[in-house]
């Protein structure tokens, strides 16, 4: 059984997600190009932020 905050930190974590999923498809549109250092960057932050809410889903 999940507590309720390890609820609250799953929602703030697929919040997160959603926004920087967003944030990558939007950069990807005005750039253009997936290679390019913001697409690169936010997309290994996102990366992580997958992993903490998988971790976090695993508790």
């Amino acid at each position: 059984m999940t507590s309720i905050n390890s609820c609250k930190n799953l929602n703030v974590l697929e919040n997160r997600i959603k926004l920087l999923r967003s944030k990558m498809y939007e950069l990807i549109e005005a750039k253009g190009d997936v290679n390019a250092p913001e697409i690169i960057e936010i997309s290994q932050i996102l990366d992580e932020a997958l992993v903490q809410y998988l971790k976090q889903k695993s508790i």
